[in-house]
């Protein structure tokens, strides 16, 4: 696996990822997160990063490491279905 620099969609591509693979809605997601459905919306469409705050929750409530969710799609990928 290799760690790069990963634009602000592709982390949103690997949010949205993580919150299909759990089933889940943005409405449901955001609130285990406790950001606004808006703003997951902007983040997985690559309009902002997310805060390291809003990082270190989703690692938090989902078990995925921060440095995870920096992989390339494909190795994201491989490491949910691991």
């Amino acid at each position: 696996m290799s760690i790069k620099k990963i634009t602000p969609k592709e982390l949103g591509d690997n949010i949205k990822t993580l919150r299909n693979k759990l089933g889940m809605t943005q409405i449901s997601f955001s609130k285990k997160i406790k950001v606004s459905q808006a703003y997951l919306s902007m983040l997985e469409n690559g309009e902002y990063f997310p805060s390291l705050e809003t990082l270190f929750k989703i690692e938090e409530k989902f078990g995925v490491n921060i440095m995870q969710l920096k992989l390339s799609k494909k190795e994201f990928n491989l490491v949910l279905n691991n």
